[in-house]
């Protein structure tokens, strides 16, 4: 569980990212446009984006821009981590009272009364983790929209896939399809196991839980969207350091990028990307991004 909460923050850090290399608005994060909704989890994600984004001259930059509303993938990130956070909340809670719950079978509760029940259903478990699966999925499906959008350059700023050549060189045009894969395979896998049942044991275990598949799918669930956030991260970081020279980033955004050029170059032009995306991943699936940026900004 601690590897989700992880993986929300991060979204966090990574449309925080995006929406400051993409030159889109931090004033949609305010907190008084969040507090109308009675959605925790969408409040707390509003606030990381807008503390993480605090100070930041490339945010100033076009203060005055006649940009009216950004694509839903950036204003909207309150909207669809928060959910995501919720039900992840939900399905916590969810399994950790199972955890702590009986699951035998007998009961015995004294010498002289043995009772039977399906106390090892794990309908609970596998309900749990079908919304998890599906919470993540959207977390990884709004990051790729965000890399997306990079992709067709932006605001005669940013050139078409991020590329120092464009028309020379691909830029990121593979790494953003190998995000739009791994979305693609998350579609399928967030499939609901609990709805499948096939009948075993002669039919006296006529409807079952599904839970392990559940569970299993869950995992490579969350081991894609740790790539796809990695993807954004990679792409929204070198927009950064390479188009927007002579302007200072946030104090969040900079000791991102403080990690990330540390472990890859963010400026040189075309050459394998999957190198440096593994790194950008193994950073991610560390915790190392979000270390970098609590040392300065508080992240709900």
């Amino acid at each position: 569980m601690l590897r989700i909460l992880l993986n929300t923050k991060t979204a966090d850090i990574a449309g925080a990212l995006s929406v400051e290399a993409s030159l889109a608005s931090r004033n949609i994060f305010e907190s008084k446009i969040h507090k109308l909704k009675k959605h925790k989890g969408q409040l707390q994600s509003a606030g990381n984006v807008w503390r993480i984004l605090d100070k930041s001259g490339i945010v100033d930059s076009h203060a005055d821009c006649d940009r009216i509303q950004d694509p839903y993938s950036f204003r909207c990130i309150p909207h669809v981590h928060g959910a995501s956070r919720e039900l992840f909340r939900s399905a916590k809670t969810i399994i950790e009272n199972e955890a702590n719950s009986i699951s035998d079978n007998p009961l015995i509760f004294s010498d002289t009364e043995i009772r039977s029940s399906g106390h090892f259903h794990a309908e609970a478990v596998a309900q749990a983790l079908d919304i998890l699966s599906i919470s993540i999925s959207e977390i990884g499906a709004i990051s790729e929209r965000r890399t997306h959008y990079f992709m067709k350059g932006i605001d005669n700023k940013i050139p078409m896939f991020v590329a120092h050549n464009p028309g020379l060189e691909s830029g990121f045009m593979m790494a953003q399809v190998t995000a739009a894969a791994l979305v693609s395979e998350n579609k399928t896998l967030a499939h609901p196991a609990s709805v499948d049942s096939i009948t075993t044991s002669a039919g006296a275990e006529d409807l079952v839980s599904m839970a392990p598949w559940a569970g299993r799918k869950c995992l490579r669930i969350m081991d894609n969207v740790i790539q796809i956030l990695a993807i954004e991260l990679y792409v929204a970081a070198t927009a950064t350091a390479k188009f927007h020279k002579g302007l200072l980033p946030s104090i969040g955004t900079k000791k991102v990028l403080n990690v990330l050029q540390r472990h890859v170059r963010l400026s040189k032009g075309d050459h394998p990307l999957y190198e440096d995306m593994a790194t950008i991943a193994g950073l991610v699936r560390s915790g190392k991004i979000v270390d970098s940026v609590i040392k300065s900004v508080k992240l709900e």
